[in-house]
């Protein structure tokens, strides 16, 4: 990576690099790309044949799901009676950043 494709990184990112952290950025991101290569290289030639898929796997299979139910109560009502404004079922909170 040269200063080049860290200048357009940052800028896909939205990052504001300071140009007397640059150096270290690249060799920060030079160190990430070659532990990626490493596990990429590693993967290569990875025979997974036999690696059961998730539903071979007991555990899953005999797993009991619980019903899609709602188990609280709705307390947005009486939460909501708490504010001093309330709009549509929210909270009304006063602009603090001035008028606009």
């Amino acid at each position: 990576m040269d200063h080049h494709q860290l200048e357009k990184l940052a800028e896909l990112s939205h990052l504001d690099i300071p140009v007397d952290n640059r150096d270290a950025v690249i060799a920060d991101v030079q160190a990430v790309l070659g532990m990626v290569s490493m596990v990429q290289e590693g993967a290569e030639g990875w025979d997974d044949s036999n690696v059961p898929s998730s539903d071979d796997v007991p555990i899953v299979a005999s797993t009991p799901l619980r019903p899609d139910v709602v188990t609280v109560p709705d307390l947005s009502q009486e939460i909501l009676s708490n504010a001093a404004v309330t709009e549509s079922g929210y909270f009304v909170v006063p602009n603090t950043q001035g008028a606009k």
